[in-house]
């Protein structure tokens, strides 16, 4: 459980063993999942499987993602799973209501 004050009640989630993580968050797209991975490559990865699965799939790293979207992710971002490198993990807000 997220023990962070801003996100008290939030469920999130720590795996070591990639094949937790992938079935997990295979089964959990209709929850609208936001992904950080400190890998580029495997950020790609888990892009290729989900954008099979769904097309409402958002990719942000050093080579993809529009960067307009960081204007108004409130807009953006709203009904997409969202996953991103290191590129953006600092400095964005999207505390959707």
């Amino acid at each position: 459980m997220n023990e962070y004050q801003n996100y008290q009640g939030v469920s999130a989630y720590k795996f070591k063993e990639l094949d937790k993580i992938e079935t997990k968050l295979l089964n959990s797209l209709d929850q609208l999942p936001f992904i950080a991975t400190d890998s580029k490559t495997y950020a790609e990865m888990l892009y290729e499987k989900i954008i099979k699965i769904t097309d409402k799939v958002k990719l942000y790293t050093a080579d993809e993602g529009d960067v307009k979207d960081m204007n108004d992710v409130l807009t953006a971002w709203k009904d997409y799973v969202i996953i991103y490198s290191p590129k953006i993990i600092y400095g964005i807000d999207f505390n959707s209501e």
